[in-house]
């Protein structure tokens, strides 16, 4: 608050000094057109005086903690959204897997274990359930035909 009042008074005093010194000067005269120049020069430096102190060094970095910040909301919004495609192709592989176990008359567990690489995909399997050879067979071959996902990465408990 004192600053806005220092501020304040230091233009209301130019304007006086500069006022005082344009109602001296009568006549249309060159050194009258100069000094009315010369005040209003130096009533708008004392406007415009704050503007000198604004310290740009502080403002670039004040930038860059901010594209270091948006930079690390992207990272985390990819990493996020990342992790809600893998919960859904995780779910969606269970999901088929479970809907043709049912259809050859199989009650199992399904759990499918995604790739490391990006996009990641199913490459391992686990079935748990009593299972008979044949319709073990049945899914097996699905699985690999239909999936692409081998019978060695199949892993059959039950």
């Amino acid at each position: 608050m004192g600053a806005i009042r220092e501020y304040l008074i230091s233009v209301v005093s130019v304007a006086a000094m500069c006022g005082i010194l344009n109602s001296f000067m009568k006549g249309k005269g060159t050194v009258t057109a100069v000094i009315k120049f010369l005040s209003g020069v130096c009533l708008a430096l004392a406007i415009a005086s704050p503007l000198v102190n604004i310290k740009l060094s502080g403002l670039l970095s004040y930038t860059d903690i901010l594209n270091i910040e948006a930079e690390n909301v992207v990272t985390d919004g990819e990493n996020k959204a990342q992790q809600a495609i893998s919960a859904i192709i995780k779910s969606e592989t269970e999901a088929y897997i479970l809907d043709k176990a049912a259809s050859l008359g199989i009650e199992l567990e399904v759990e499918s274990v995604l790739s490391k690489s990006q996009p990641q995909i199913p490459e391992k399997i686990i079935l748990t359930g009593s299972v008979s050879p044949y319709a073990k067979a049945q899914l097996s071959a699905w699985i690999r035909d239909k999936l692409g996902i081998s019978e060695e990465e199949q892993q059959w408990n039950g």
